[in-house]
């Protein structure tokens, strides 16, 4: 499958460009990280085998990438783009969803429950 970001694609689908904001998560959403190895054989299906050649083939910072496979949190930007760019997968095929631990407003309101 040839995946094109922001461009012409003859064989697969075309994914628009990412948006430039990088802004990072809002505290009221949940972390959401990747799910390893799923995410690598994913990748491997549509011939990505670097970070650079994700960052190329999906337009996403390089140094996100990194940090996302280390096991921190992504942004929206980078669920969005990659699951644009895999539409074959679902959501939670390649991602996790962080529901365990209250975030923002509601750890906050649930601090003052307690009191």
């Amino acid at each position: 499958m040839d995946v094109s970001v922001g461009g012409e694609s003859a064989i697969g689908p075309t994914v628009p460009a990412p948006s430039c904001d990088r802004r990072p998560r809002p505290a009221e959403l949940p972390e959401v990280r990747l799910r390893r190895p799923a995410f690598d054989q994913a990748l491997a299906q549509v011939g990505v085998t670097s970070y650079q050649s994700m960052a190329g083939t999906f337009g996403i910072d390089v140094d996100e990438i990194m940090a996302a496979m280390q096991g921190r949190p992504v942004t929206p930007s980078f669920v969005a783009t990659v699951t644009m760019a895999l539409p074959q997968l679902r959501f939670n095929e390649l991602f996790q969803l962080n529901l365990g631990r209250p975030v923002g407003r509601v750890a906050e309101s649930r601090s003052l429950e307690r009191r």
